[in-house]
């Protein structure tokens, strides 16, 4: 009776093990995620614009690197999370931007993120 109990409970922790989650704190890229497209540039002495075109229902991550220009010293960086398909970022002459955004979606409970749609680099 001893080994059959101690053989349940293995099999009950094992099961458990198995059925949990392990994923849920890695980033999934997948092509099931639509890349954001039509990136339109706008820029001032003081900002920074970004648009492009997503799916509907899907939210977006923006980042942006501003460097010093003359250097290549990196001065800040900014990551947005966004519901809309624009951001506007202060910024200053003498800097240098690198920026991306990608797409999040969710289908059954899963978070999925697309293919990163990059900007060159303007000075």
């Amino acid at each position: 009776m001893k080994r059959f109990t101690i053989l349940i409970i293995s099999v009950l922790l094992i099961n458990n093990a198995f059925s949990q989650d392990l994923c849920n704190n890695i980033k999934v890229i997948s092509p099931i995620a639509t890349k954001p497209t039509e990136p339109v540039v706008t820029i001032t002495c003081s900002s920074f614009g970004a648009q492009w075109a997503g799916e509907s229902g899907q939210s977006f991550v923006f980042t942006a690197i501003k460097k010093d220009a003359a250097t290549n010293v990196v001065i800040d960086t900014t990551v947005i999370n966004t519901a809309t398909n624009s951001v506007t970022i202060p910024v200053n002459p003498g800097m240098a931007i690198r920026w991306q955004v990608e797409a999040i979606t969710m289908i059954n409970g899963g978070t999925f993120y697309s293919y990163p749609l990059r900007g060159g680099k303007i000075l």
